[in-house]
């Protein structure tokens, strides 16, 4: 149920709105009102002023219609410019604009994979497999399919956090968009959170590749697997097994890559984890 805590919530009034901008007030909340690079924040309306869409940095983000109102999930890209950005709420109703501060993400220590070579020809594999699942990310089902604390996926230690830039041969360098955990080869991994299955299948960079459909623009993807658990149009539930740890694809040893995105921006899967989604 959406709860607009007047303590907590930004309630959109003429000192919430930018100057000029002349619109009714509405009930909505942005929270928090200050994120990292890499991180999302979680807009409410209340009463019946959707549908409608957020737009920040030039993406929308869909509104989705929740007890009380609407709620919006919205990502910052991990290369979006830190300071002050403007959230553009467009509702039934009209035009709103809210203020958001993006916080710039700790620089992480540049990581080189020695042995690790990118030719062109993986390059160019690894563009083709990410544009094969950008489609899947941008699906914006309206049921939410996520309910309570999510799951880690695996128990593994955490050896490349979402972020820093790496290093390949051949000087190509490229962020981290996901979490990298170590296990070892044929060991369970599990599903994060509820959902439909929406990729079950190898590719030639991201090895064996499940990815899952949480609802409202939610998705969690897990790489390199040996073995596939699920197919695709398989209702998983958080805590069930979809796969096996392995070192398909672009990876020196057996680990899971684990990914999560809002839309088709790529979020920090340990932050999703520790924030959870909203109920």
């Amino acid at each position: 149920m959406v709860t607009l805590s007047r303590a907590a919530a930004i309630v959109v009034a003429a000192a919430f709105l930018l100057p000029g901008l002349a619109v009714a007030a509405i009930d909505l909340a942005v929270e928090p009102s200050a994120v990292l690079q890499g991180s999302w924040t979680v807009v409410r309306v209340a009463g019946e002023e959707g549908p409608g869409r957020v737009e920040l940095l030039g993406r929308r983000s869909p509104f989705f219609a929740v007890p009380g109102g609407w709620r919006a999930l919205v990502p910052v890209p991990l290369d979006a410019p830190p300071g002050r950005a403007t959230l553009w709420i467009r509702l039934r109703g009209g035009e709103h604009a809210s203020r958001l501060s993006i916080l710039r993400r700790p620089a992480g220590p540049h990581v080189v994979l020695k042995g690790v070579n990118i030719s062109p020809e993986s390059l160019t594999a690894l563009a083709a497999n990410h544009d094969s699942v950008v489609p899947i990310l941008a699906h914006a089902g309206p049921q939410a399919w996520w309910s309570g604390p999510l799951r880690r996926p695996v128990p593994g230690i955490v050896t490349s956090p979402y972020g820093p830039t790496r290093g390949y041969g051949g000087g190509i360098e490229m962020a981290h968009k996901g979490v990298d955990f170590a296990m070892e080869e044929g060991m369970p991994i599990v599903a994060a959170a509820a959902g439909v299955v929406a990729v079950a299948r190898k590719m030639q960079m991201y090895g064996n590749c499940v990815i899952i459909d949480h609802g409202q623009t939610v998705h969690s993807t897990y790489m390199h697997m040996t073995a596939l658990a699920v197919r695709v149009g398989d209702r998983v539930e958080a805590g069930q097994v979809v796969g096996t740890i392995g070192a398909t694809g672009m990876a020196k040893g057996a680990h899971l890559h684990f990914g999560t995105s809002i839309g088709t921006v790529a979020v920090d899967p340990l932050e999703l984890l520790e924030r959870g989604l909203p109920e």
